[in-house]
């Protein structure tokens, strides 16, 4: 593990848009809160690779905002990959592997 953050709502989690955005830079717009993962090289990891919502009742819901990546959960859930442009809502504590 190389960061940790703590977010007070949704977050999305995704690689560098421009080089203005620095690596692990947090910053919220609005509701949505935003962490840079990885530099602009890293392509296996999408811009805009995930968001994640924190839901009633210790849910998490993950949104894979990827066109091209799927997200991998590592916590032995029922899916292990998270297609592109889909969701799910699966109890925490939750395990992801990104890149």
């Amino acid at each position: 593990m190389v960061e940790t953050a703590e977010f007070d709502g949704t977050v999305e989690l995704g690689r560098q848009k421009d080089l203005h955005e620095q690596l692990y830079a947090r910053k919220r717009d609005g509701e949505l809160w935003r962490w840079v993962i990885a530099g602009r090289e890293e392509t296996n990891v999408g811009r805009n690779q995930m968001q994640l919502t924190p839901l009633p009742n210790d849910m998490l819901r993950i949104t894979n905002g990827s066109d091209r990546m799927p997200v991998r959960l590592a916590d032995n859930s029922t899916l292990p990959l998270l297609p592109p442009g889909q969701m799910c809502d699966l109890p925490l504590p939750v395990t992801i592997v990104v890149g």
